[in-house]
């Protein structure tokens, strides 16, 4: 299985011609995703973007990543308290909790995306990466 991962506009509310269509990227990027990581910071309290957010992907298999741990946990805490269910793991969603600053949050997100997308699997992140279908017919060339 191939993993592409997408960094997509983040779901807001937008005013300027450009920011609402990579808002509609966004979203359309969601509908077509087989796993969605939805990325919070964790360290402020969540407001309407964050909630737009959580709405826009709840109906997807997702990960939920308050990050910025490093900076405080107001959002995170709130979230674990406001809606436990949602900040539980389960077969079909997770939750993580930390900073990308550290490696173990890190390693948690890698876990998480095996543990939903490959049902277990662990990602070797020392193995070789083919980043796009040019690489993949090289490769195959090359065989």
């Amino acid at each position: 299985m191939i993993l592409h991962l997408r960094d997509t506009a983040g779901l807001r509310a937008a005013h300027d011609p450009i920011e609402i269509e990579g808002v509609a990227r966004a979203r359309a990027a969601i509908a077509a995703a087989a796993l969605t990581l939805c990325v919070l910071d964790g360290s402020r309290p969540f407001g309407d973007d964050e909630r737009a957010a959580l709405a826009a992907t709840s109906s997807r298999p997702r990960i939920i990543v308050c990050n910025k741990a490093d900076l405080g946990t107001t959002g995170t805490d709130a979230l674990a308290r406001d809606c436990p269910d949602l900040a539980r793991s389960d077969a079909e969603r997770d939750f993580v909790r930390g900073s990308v600053r550290d490696i173990a949050t890190i390693d948690d997100v890698r876990h998480a995306i095996a543990r939903i997308a490959w049902g277990g699997g662990v990602i070797d992140a020392g193995s070789a990466l083919v980043a796009n279908a040019r690489q993949v017919n090289a490769l195959t060339r090359a065989a």
